[in-house]
């Protein structure tokens, strides 16, 4: 029994310090960008295997974040009830899920805090190294470029990178002092890893890290004179001026640095006309919207992407009215985050569950103060290393204000896995009881259900991959190449989200072979994913418009009525996206059809309002024509000599100005 029992014991150790070391580093070539997917595989194998070993331990959880966790947990699965589609849902609830199992198993198992620090500051030397190459211009993933040489190394984009740094860099920082004349190897290392990561901060550009990074610093002075130095509150804030200062000469003196800097500028400049900053504004707003409407539950977890449509454009219509100058730099569009974690929190599972995330946050932080507070002067190493903890959770939470780290994989994994998990055994925190199940029979469906699982994950990867390479060849004008791999893509994933684009691209390619009914059809299978899908209405109702098309010389009356509902699918469109120009034609157009020349003079318009460089041509020639026949052939005129003023060979067009002329 004592052998089986060490040997559980190894495989937790392992499965969190494997984890670890691991989800920074990992990814999925053949699923071309998407890093996220490779790391969320890693989290759920790590951690569906901890929840294994722990059942098999036989024993009690043991652990300090029990009582939250598990409420936490239960507001996700309340959220439930308002989700669009449960299966992202619970596929968000697993990821969650895993995150508690591997660090309830790192408390469980008594894994020393130094192995799990030296995972992660190894992994990151790894990480950051290789991004420092992708800078220099030697990058063998060859994935996407965010321009300006952002770079990302493994972590999918810059943001991510730069948050991860934000956050280890502290901890660096103050082991650095821990172990300084003490260990000499030991700070050797460290200061190899602080070359490594700090570049990170200037190459990544990204502006919410850089807050967060720059606040986990001022952690740490303010912290190390408070409790170690016992310098007065002015010496710290000297302190900080002169942090400041190097900080400014750094960003100045560096090309990355200046250009990072000019990215704050553009802001500062003309905030109201700043898209960056309105189009996080507006996320926010609508996030809010999303919140609001379902205050007990809020709109789902993991369903933000879903849900958001709608909010979208209502806050749109809301902007028009109450912002006009800032509802210019924003337009609906399908957004994955909030771009503001408390935000994101707030839409998902409503203020109850932002809420006990928010208390949770509070109370770790209070608990790692008066543990730092109250150590004796012998545990001086684990006083510096608690700073360091504490260092990285304030900037983790400030860089949450502007970003979703807690939505990135690997940063959420640091944060909860790593730092809370060191954190929590260094505070005054009683450890709670959770009985576990001890039945064979359990453990044995556990097991099976862990397989499973596993299959699922990796079958999200090549679906992925599929749906990847499908658009890729769809989009090299390949339609019947592309609906062999559309398939193998749907049968991997038929309900999720990836159904959505999967449905949606296989209707693009059967319109492209002219199959406008079987289009229909899998637009009709995308919205009913993802009701508030424009891009689905929109294509639905071109292909309804083409439908009858060919029923009309046949049945007219059947033609009207699918006529009728091709508009009413070009109206949600128009609605859930109201900017988008190309909509908007074809809504007029469609009017047209109907013989509604009065209803088509507003969409014409706004496809010319919102289409500036004149890439639809024929929607001031539909306007000139609507506007003929409603017998305003001034207004016709002007519209149409614009149009031929730019484009002199317009088909149809002098022929309409000379009939207009004779008028």
């Amino acid at each position: 029994m004592g052998s089986s029992r060490r040997l559980i014991d190894l495989g937790l150790r392992l499965a969190v310090l494997t984890a670890a070391f691991l989800i920074p580093l990992v990814f999925y070539l053949d699923a071309y960008e998407v890093f996220e997917l490779a790391k969320s595989m890693a989290l759920k194998i790590f951690g569906m295997g901890a929840v294994l070993l722990l059942l098999l331990r036989r024993e009690p959880v043991r652990a300090r974040s029990i009582p939250v966790a598990l409420l936490f947990l239960g507001m996700c699965l309340l959220s439930m009830m308002r989700t669009p589609l449960p299966v992202a849902s619970l596929e968000r609830i697993w990821e969650l899920a895993c995150f508690v199992t591997l660090l309830w198993a790192f408390e469980s198992c008594a894994i020393p805090k130094g192995a799990l620090l030296s995972m992660m500051f190894a992994s990151w030397s790894l990480v950051t190294f290789y991004g420092l190459l992708q800078y220099c211009g030697v990058d063998w993933i060859q994935w996407t470029s965010f321009g300006e040489k952002r770079v990302y190394a493994t972590m999918g984009n810059p943001d991510f990178l730069a948050a991860q740094s934000s956050f280890l860099i502290p901890i660096m920082g103050s082991l650095l002092f821990a172990t300084w004349g003490r260990r000499t190897l030991a700070s050797a290392l460290i200061v190899l890893c602080l070359l490594l990561a700090l570049p990170s901060m200037l190459y990544a550009q990204a502006r919410g890290a850089l807050i967060g990074f720059v606040t986990g610093l001022y952690a740490v002075i303010w912290l190390a004179d408070r409790y170690i130095l016992r310098h007065s509150l002015g010496q710290t804030i000297r302190r900080m001026a002169i942090l400041t200062a190097v900080l400014a000469t750094i960003l100045y003196a560096a090309p990355p640095g200046r250009h990072l800097v000019d990215r704050f500028i553009q802001i500062a400049r003309d905030p109201v006309r700043a898209a960056d900053l309105q189009i996080r504004l507006f996320y926010w707003y609508s996030g809010f919207l999303m919140g609001r409407s379902a205050p007990l539950t809020g709109s789902g977890i993991g369903a933000f992407h879903l849900s958001g449509a709608g909010a979208q454009a209502t806050a749109q219509d809301i902007w028009n009215r109450v912002w006009p100058r800032a509802a210019e730099s924003v337009s609906p569009h399908l957004e994955l985050y909030a771009h503001n974690d408390y935000v994101h929190l707030f839409a998902e599972i409503g203020p109850i569950g932002l809420g006990l995330y928010l208390w949770a946050m509070v109370a770790l932080l209070i608990a790692g103060l008066s543990a730092v507070g109250r150590m004796p002067p012998e545990r001086q190493f684990d006083r510096w290393l608690g700073i360091g903890l504490l260092s990285a959770a304030f900037s983790f939470y400030v860089n949450s204000l502007m970003n979703f780290p807690l939505k990135v994989v690997p940063n959420a994994h640091l944060m909860f896995c790593c730092v809370a998990a060191i954190l929590l055994p260094l505070t005054a925190l009683k450890p709670r009881l959770l009985p576990l199940p001890k039945s064979p029979v359990v453990a044995a469906c556990v097991l099976l259900a862990v397989l499973w699982l596993s299959e699922r994950a990796g079958a999200k990867l090549v679906a992925t991959s599929y749906l990847k390479f499908g658009h890729r060849i769809l989009l090299a004008n390949q339609p019947r190449e592309a609906l062999s791999l559309l398939d193998r893509a749907r049968r991997l994933r038929p309900v999720h989200t990836d159904a959505i684009l999967i449905n949606y691209y296989s209707g693009k390619a059967k319109q492209g072979l002219e199959d406008y009914q079987g289009a229909a059809d899998d637009y009709s299978k995308a919205i009913a994913v993802f009701p508030d899908f424009p891009e689905g209405h929109q294509a639905r109702g071109l292909a309804g418009m083409a439908i009858a098309s060919k029923v009309q010389p046949k049945d007219e009356a059947l033609a009207t009525k699918i006529m009728d509902l091709a508009v009413k699918d070009l109206e949600s469109s128009a609605w859930l996206n109201s900017k988008e120009p190309v909509t908007w034609f074809y809504l007029g157009s469609a009017r047209r059809i109907q013989r509604r020349p009065a209803d088509s003079v507003e969409p014409f318009l706004k496809c010319i309002r919102y289409d500036p460089e004149m890439r639809i041509p024929d929607a001031r020639f539909g306007l000139a024509q609507s506007l003929a026949d409603l017998r305003r052939p001034a207004e016709a005129r002007k519209w149409l000599e614009e149009l031929l003023a730019r484009n002199p060979t317009f088909p149809g067009g002098r022929a309409l100005l000379s009939k207009l002329s004779r008028k």
